[in-house]
C-alpha cells in the first residue's frame, strides 16, 4: 500500500514537472522560443553569475545590489549556455514545480484530492502574472519555492494541531537555513521568516514552553549558520568581507530606506500599494485579496483564533518587509501571491455548495475536467502575461526591431557581431542604464567596476555615474553602448564628453518594456 502511495505522488510531482515546463516555455523570456530575456534585472544578475564563474568578486570586482546566491543560482545556469538564458528557464521550471507540489498538499489539507488537484491547476494564473512575473527570474519568483515550505509547513501544523504550536526540530533546522538562503539572495524577502520567528517565539514565551523554545532556537540557529558559514568563507578568503558589508548591507539600506519616514507613515504606504495593486489587477482583486482578508476569521484554516492570527501576522510581515523601504516596483508584489492559496482553499469551498447541483448539467469526469481545467489556466495567464507575443512565434514582434526595413534581430546581437568582428577580446561599458543584455550577448565579462547605472539618486550614491564617466573620459573601453529616447540627437554625446574618444558606429531601435528605446554603439577612435 505504501508502495502505491509513493507511486501515485512521483506520478503527480511529474504531473506538476510538465505541467511547469509547458507554461514557463510559454510565459517565461527565459525559455528557448525567446531570442532572450531582455529584462535589465535578469541580464545584470547573469553578468554578475558569469563573472563568479570567472573569478570576479561580488562587490569587490563587481558593483551590483542584489544578493551573492542569487548570481550563483544564475552564473551555475550560465555553464548551460553562456550566451542564453537556458539554464534559468531550467532552474524556473524545478521552482514552479515545487510550487505547485506544495500547493496541491496545502489545498489537500481542506479539500477532496480531485479538488486540490483542479483548483492546484490555476495557481500558476498567480504566479505568471506579468503586472508582477515580468520577463522572468526575478529574485521574488526564485524565493517563492521557501515560502511555499515555509506556508505548507504552517498551515498543515495550525490545521492539525488543536493545542500549542510545535514544530519539528527538522522544520525548524530547515527554516533557519531559508532564512539564510532568502537572507543571501535579497534580504527584504525576509519578511515572513520574521513574521514566523517573531510570533512563534513570543507565544512560547507566553505559554512558557522553555522546552519548545530551546528547541527553535537551537535548531533554527543550525540551520542559518549552515546557510552563513559558506558565503562568509568565500568572502573571508577573497578578502572581500567589507565590500560584501558596505555594498549589499550599507548602501542598500541607506539608498532604499525612508529614515525619516514613520511606522504609520510606511503602513498607509504599504496600503496604497496593495490597493493599486488589486485595482489593476482582477486576478489579486478577486482570488488573494479577499483571501488574506478573511485569514483571521476563516475557520477552516484553523479552529483557534491565535493560530490563524499566526498566519495573518506572517503575510503581514511579508508586506512590511517587502516594502520597508518606501520603493515599490510592480515585481515586488509577486512575494506577496502566494498567499493566494488561501483564496483557493476558500473557493473550493464555495464551489463544494454548487457541485451537487451543478453535476446535473457538466461533465466532471477526471479525464474531461483536468485537460479543461489546464486550457482555462492557460488562456487566463496568456490574458494577463503578454510575453508569449514577444516570442520567435511572434517574428515581427518590436522587440526585434522598429522599423521596418531592420532586420529582424536585436540591437544586443547586431552590436554583438560588429564587436567580435572588430576586436578579438573587447572591453565593453554599459553607460548610463542598468544592463541591457549586451555583455551576455557578446559573451564579455566587464571589465569596470561599474559595469551599468544602479537605480540609485545621484545625490545618494554619485561614485556609480561618476566611475562610468571617468572609465570614458580615460578611453578604459573599446566599445560603450547608451539607450535613449529614438527621437535623440548625436550631439547629446558631446555634453557628456562621449565624442572625444568615442564614435558612434552604430543604432538600433526597439522595444523593451513596451517602450521603444534607441541603442546607440560607441567604438573608441583610432
Amino acid at each position: 500500500m505504501n508502495k502505491r502511495m509513493e507511486v501515485i505522488e512521483k506520478e503527480k510531482i511529474f504531473v506538476w514537472g510538465i505541467v511547469s515546463v509547458i507554461l514557463l516555455m510559454a510565459f517565461s523570456k527565459n525559455s528557448p522560443i525567446y531570442l532572450t530575456n531582455n529584462w535589465v534585472d535578469a541580464n545584470a544578475f547573469m553578468t554578475m553569475g558569469k563573472g563568479m564563474m570567472q573569478g570576479l568578486v561580488p562587490y569587490k570586482d563587481l558593483f551590483e545590489q542584489k544578493g551573492p546566491l542569487l548570481y550563483l543560482i544564475y552564473g551555475l545556469s550560465s555553464l548551460i549556455n553562456s550566451k542564453e538564458f537556458t539554464g534559468i528557464y531550467i532552474v524556473e521550471c524545478i521552482g514552479m514545480t515545487i510550487n505547485l507540489v506544495f500547493c496541491f498538499k496545502i489545498l489537500k489539507l481542506y479539500l477532496s484530492e480531485k479538488s486540490s488537484f483542479l483548483l492546484t491547476l490555476f495557481f500558476p494564473v498567480l504566479l505568471l502574472n506579468d503586472q508582477f512575473f515580468r520577463q522572468g527570474g526575478s529574485a521574488e519568483e526564485l524565493s517563492i519555492p521557501l515560502l511555499m515550505l515555509l506556508l505548507y509547513s504552517v498551515m498543515k501544523t495550525i490545521k492539525i494541531s488543536s493545542e500549542s504550536l510545535h514544530f519539528s526540530k527538522w522544520i525548524y533546522l530547515w527554516q533557519g537555513l531559508s532564512v539564510s538562503m532568502i537572507f543571501f539572495i535579497k534580504f527584504t524577502l525576509l519578511g515572513p521568516w520574521v513574521g514566523f520567528y517573531l510570533f512563534i517565539f513570543i507565544y512560547l514565551i507566553v505559554k512558557k514552553e522553555t522546552k519548545e523554545l530551546a528547541t527553535l532556537i537551537v535548531y533554527s540557529a543550525i540551520g542559518l549558520f549552515i546557510g552563513i558559514l559558506p558565503w562568509l568563507s568565500y568572502f573571508l578568503l577573497n578578502d572581500a568581507i567589507a565590500d560584501f558589508f558596505n555594498v549589499y548591507l550599507f548602501i542598500n539600506s541607506n539608498a532604499y530606506n525612508a529614515s525619516s519616514v514613520n511606522l504609520i507613515e510606511r503602513f498607509s504606504f504599504i496600503l496604497q500599494v496593495v490597493i493599486e495593486n488589486m485595482k489593476e489587477n482582477w486576478i489579486t482583486l478577486l482570488l488573494v485579496f479577499p483571501g488574506w482578508v478573511i485569514i483571521p476569521v476563516f475557520q477552516e484554516i484553523s479552529k483557534k483564533s491565535s493560530h490563524r492570527l499566526f498566519l495573518f501576522v506572517i503575510s503581514l510581515s511579508t508586506l512590511f518587509f517587502t516594502y520597508i523601504g518606501m520603493k515599490s516596483y510592480e515585481y515586488y508584489f509577486l512575494f506577496f501571491m502566494p498567499f493566494g492559496v488561501v483564496g483557493l482553499v476558500m473557493l473550493g469551498k464555495i464551489s463544494s455548495f454548487l457541485i451537487n447541483e451543478a453535476k446535473r448539467i457538466l461533465d466532471f469526469k477526471s479525464t474531461i475536467l483536468f485537460p479543461w481545467a489546464f486550457i482555462v489556466s492557460f488562456l487566463l495567464i496568456f490574458g494577463y502575461n503578454g510575453n508569449l507575443q514577444e516570442s520567435l512565434y511572434f517574428p515581427n514582434n518590436s522587440t526585434f526591431g522598429t522599423k521596418g526595413t531592420e532586420e529582424k534581430r536585436t540591437a544586443q546581437k547586431l552590436f554583438a557581431e560588429y564587436m567580435l568582428m572588430e576586436k578579438t577580446n573587447p572591453t565593453l561599458l554599459n553607460f548610463g542604464f542598468l544592463d541591457g543584455g549586451f555583455y551576455l550577448a557578446a559573451d564579455i565579462l566587464p571589465s569596470e567596476y561599474y559595469f551599468e547605472l544602479q537605480n540609485l539618486e545621484y545625490s545618494v550614491f554619485p561614485d556609480n555615474y561618476d566611475g562610468q564617466i571617468q572609465a570614458i573620459e580615460e578611453g578604459r573601453v573599446d566599445f560603450v553602448v547608451v539607450e535613449t529616447d529614438p527621437k535623440q540627437q548625436e550631439e547629446y554625446f558631446d555634453q557628456l564628453g562621449l565624442t572625444e574618444n568615442y564614435q558612434a558606429v552604430m543604432t538600433h531601435n526597439q522595444t523593451c518594456d513596451e517602450r521603444e528605446r534607441m541603442y546607440w554603439l560607441f567604438e573608441q577612435k583610432r
